[in-house]
């Protein structure tokens, strides 16, 4: 698999909700946790495209709201699965083009695949 630029989810929290230039396409990990909710949030109100990801699904449709399907895509999915992550970015590079970066906003300690594997 290809080696996507990483964000910690810190980082994640200080990027600021003013809308940017040039929106990336962006992979969203444990995004059913209140803190992966806020930086979903974060990144949508600034005008990126966000591809939702975590265990699960009902948490990920608060995320949805009323935004807009152009901006986001919920999945649930298990991220420590090699298929299902595999799964997942193709979904996202299929409706959003190639991933700029990855946010794996899961718990520590919840096991998830290293981001380049």
């Amino acid at each position: 698999m290809a080696n996507y630029p990483t964000l910690t989810p810190e980082a994640a929290m200080t990027s600021n909700r003013t809308p940017v230039e040039h929106p990336r396409s962006v992979l969203l990990l444990g995004a059913d946790t209140d803190g992966g909710r806020q930086i979903a949030e974060r990144l949508l109100d600034a005008g990126h495209r966000v591809t939702v990801s975590g265990h699960r699904l009902n948490k990920l449709a608060r995320i949805l709201g009323d935004r807009d399907a152009e901006h986001v895509l919920a999945i649930a999915a298990n991220p420590a699965d090699r298929a299902q992550y595999a799964q997942l970015l193709r979904l996202a590079e299929e409706r959003f083009g190639a991933v700029d970066l990855v946010i794996d906003a899961a718990p520590a300690g919840h096991p998830a695949l290293p981001l380049s594997a």
